[in-house]
């Protein structure tokens, strides 16, 4: 019997098996746990990715002109719940506006549930998160439409393209539906696109989508007198094609044309087009660095004919300084850029009653560093448009002041 007893007393094979089984018991406790929070973080991530997006999409409500707090709320729940979060069974979601009128705050919650960890916890997990949007000093407007009403104030058609970094695109209209109207595969890429109605464009591309409702932006030039100017000192210059000529700058009455395949180089200075256009036929090409445009009249619009190339740089003082070219307010009409050869155009184009056509099979900008377009209607065609960097630091002529624009962001 005591030998028994001494080897129940010396067999450690019991222990071992306990010893393991409870261990185990503690692992799989572990590993159980390990997947409860791997669940819950996950949870968390999609939950951030829905307040960010909700509190973008509140802030864009206070970009428009006329906005509620409500508004503002119900734009957060929506985009919350487009990304996978809506209020309800466990979950709330909360929208404050902040007292500074331009941003708002979004609060997530959601109750998950507990599996292994509630053997040893028995109050709720909460998740929460947060973020906040907010309505920023924008980038530069290089494209406004001053329209403020109509339709198509902006339309691009077949494969048209506005793609401009630094700087935003502008539409005033408040027309409900085409105020932008983008068909046929046209592209709209800026830092931000501010509509004062509603847009079309089933078949084009926006990056980002425009914001609609916007405030109008006021014509930062309105204030802005014409150069002062005297009597002809041409009447109806035509340059002849083929020849190479340089020019001087003055009152032009009847227009100036350059002729195809002709070469001019324009000396700096103010050109004053008067009772006539400015038209340059197939093939030519203008270089005028230092140089200004000023148009009056009803028949002084701009016409530039297939593959006429432009180089234009705005003066940098006097009159005109920072603008290229500048259409008398008291006239209108329909310009037309025809060339199929890339202008290189450096400061602004400002037809405060006039539109833009641009149906040419290429971009106006190319490698200037700043370009502005100020416009009553802007219109691209054909592969036509915008395509350029805003570079204030590489700018050698003086901006319009006034351009300033919105754009919103996530700011926390």
């Amino acid at each position: 019997m005591s030998r028994t007893l001494r080897r129940l007393r010396d067999d450690q094979n019991g222990a071992i098996y306990l010893t393991t089984a409870l261990a185990l018991v503690t692992l799989s406790g572990f590993a159980g746990l390990g997947l409860e929070v791997a669940a819950w973080q996950s949870s968390k991530q999609k939950m951030q990715t829905a307040a960010d997006a909700a509190a973008v999409a509140g802030a864009r409500e206070l970009v428009k002109a006329s906005h509620t707090d409500a508004q503002v709320t119900d734009a957060a729940v929506a985009d919350a719940a487009t990304n996978g979060f809506a209020a309800g069974a466990g979950r709330t979601v909360d929208v404050v506006l902040r007292p500074d009128g331009v941003s708002v705050e979004v609060t997530l919650s959601a109750t998950a549930p507990r599996y292994f960890s509630q053997l040893l916890v028995q109050t709720p997990v909460v998740i929460g998160v947060r973020a906040a949007g907010g309505v920023l000093g924008g980038s530069p407007a290089c494209l406004l439409a001053l329209d403020p009403t109509g339709p198509q104030a902006l339309m691009l058609d077949s494969n048209a393209v506005i793609d401009v970094h630094g700087c935003s695109v502008h539409v005033n209209s408040s027309h409900a539906s085409q105020a932008l109207q983008a068909d046929s595969n046209s592209t709209v890429a800026a830092d931000d696109i501010c509509v004062g109605g509603g847009y079309s464009g089933a078949q084009a591309s926006f990056s980002p989508l425009p914001t609609t409702g916007c405030a109008p932006l006021a014509d930062p030039l309105a204030d802005l007198d014409p150069p002062p100017y005297g009597g002809c000192d041409h009447t109806n210059r035509t340059i002849n094609s083929n020849q190479t000529v340089t020019l001087d700058p003055g009152v032009y009455c009847g227009g100036l044309r350059v002729g195809s395949n002709a070469t001019v180089t324009l000396n700096p200075g103010v050109y004053v087009i008067k009772d006539g256009s400015l038209n340059t036929d197939s093939n030519s090409t203008i270089t005028a660095l230092g140089v200004g445009f000023y148009l009056t009249g009803a028949t002084a619009l701009l016409d530039f004919d297939s593959n006429s190339v432009l180089t234009l740089q705005a003066p940098t003082s006097g009159p005109m300084a920072g603008l290229a070219i500048f259409q008398d307010r008291a006239f209108g009409g329909t310009h037309e850029i025809d060339s199929n050869a890339s202008n290189m155009i450096e400061g602004a184009i400002y037809l405060p009653n006039g539109t833009l056509d641009n149906d040419s099979n290429a971009a106006l900008g190319g490698a200037s560093p700043c370009l502005a377009v100020i416009a009553y209607q802007v219109h691209f065609d054909s592969n036509a448009g915008m395509a350029f960097t805003y570079d204030p630091a590489a700018c050698s002529v003086p901006m319009p002041a006034g351009l300033g624009g919105t754009r919103v962001a996530l700011i926390e």
